[in-house]
């Protein structure tokens, strides 16, 4: 996926967030594994992030996005940050989160046009518009022209 604009933090952590998301829970519901150490660095991570000051919405909303991941793996992220008494971006990130993401899991895997969509209307929910958001590579579903994939707005 790509944006106009440097938004490569962002739209990485969108990656990262979905994929661990259902992976983590798939490798605990199917395997039994624990990914300790995929948690040991989402915690190390969340912990830097939090005294980072960086105070573009950009970053704001990946941080939000990051809180909310902390708190679905692991819980608890209120002993860290209060997700709500947070800067507008970040609370935006987290809430919106929550309401794209939330029930991602090895039991609810989205197909891959749930899953294109969920991610353009988390970014549209953010204020960015779906008409700067493309994936690679499109596909003739992706196709503009294409009624049956067409975007409604939120």
């Amino acid at each position: 996926m790509s944006m106009r604009g440097d938004w490569v933090y962002l739209l990485g952590q969108i990656a990262n967030t979905t994929h661990h998301l259902i992976l983590i829970d798939y490798l605990k519901e199917e395997y039994g594994i624990e990914s300790s150490l995929h948690l040991d660095l989402l915690h190390h991570n969340f912990c830097i992030i939090v005294n980072d000051n960086s105070t573009d919405k950009e970053s704001q909303h990946a941080k939000g996005l990051i809180a909310f991941e902390y708190e679905k793996l692991m819980g608890g992220v209120g002993r860290l940050i209060d997700p709500y008494r947070q800067p507008e971006f970040f609370s935006k990130g987290y809430c919106s989160a929550q309401k794209y993401f939330g029930y991602y899991s090895c039991s609810s895997i989205p197909t891959a046009s749930i899953y294109k969509e969920g991610i353009v209307s988390f970014l549209e929910d953010l204020a960015y518009q779906r008409e700067d958001f493309v994936f690679f590579p499109q596909t003739a579903s992706d196709s503009p022209t294409n009624t049956e994939n067409s975007y409604t707005s939120c």
